[in-house]
């Protein structure tokens, strides 16, 4: 009866070692694992950090555009203004001149003065057609850069999106690591009060 309660006990502690092996290879593997995890998360943190860091860049690029845009915008109007007011000058020296030739008299001033009117008008008109192409194509730098800022920002909901799932499971992993231990130093104590 005593043979048999020893090799009872022998196979006992035989198991629990077996138990305690296997209970130590699982730590060891969610420890690893948990290291991973948070390795990969400071990557993952790593590259949230640059896509904001280019995102502002972005933006700030935006605003720099924008405020080009309004002065040209504003540049283009005090063109466009001008070039009425000289039209209207034009005109009424066209009206002027007409007259003088019906009379005869002045008529050289009156050409000289028009044809410095169409000169002033024809160089205002070169600017305004420059102005034009500038405020054009700071209009599609502009829709480039807001392109740009809108994938970098789903870029960044992406990355705080995996962010957060990958703390999640490294928080899973530590709470699973730290029943394991817990597991195993029950185990312990419990092999300890058998040898007892």
């Amino acid at each position: 009866m005593r043979n048999v309660r020893v090799q009872d006990l022998s196979k006992a502690v035989e198991e629990s070692g077996k138990n305690t092996n296997q209970l130590l290879g699982e730590l060891h593997e969610k420890q690893k694992q948990e290291l991973k995890t948070q390795e990969e998360l400071e990557c993952l943190k790593n590259a949230l950090r640059k896509e904001k860091e280019d995102l502002m860049e972005v933006k700030s690029d935006r605003d720099r555009i924008r405020s080009l845009c309004e002065e040209k915008d504003a540049a283009l109007q005090a063109a466009l203004l001008e070039k009425n007011t000289m039209e209207v000058r034009l005109g009424k020296l066209s009206d002027l001149a007409s007259e003088n030739n019906a009379k005869g008299n002045k008529t050289v001033i009156v050409n000289q003065s028009l044809q410095k009117l169409q000169d002033e008008l024809k160089l205002r008109n070169e600017e305004l057609h420059k102005s034009e192409e500038r405020a054009k194509r700071l209009t599609n730098e502009k829709v480039k850069i807001l392109k740009k800022s809108y994938e970098q920002e789903c870029n960044a909901l992406k990355l705080q999106d995996i962010d957060r799932k990958n703390e999640q499971t490294a928080a899973i992993l530590k709470m699973q690591g730290a029943q394991l231990a817990e597991f195993e130093a029950l185990y312990t104590e419990e092999q300890v009060l058998r040898k007892r």
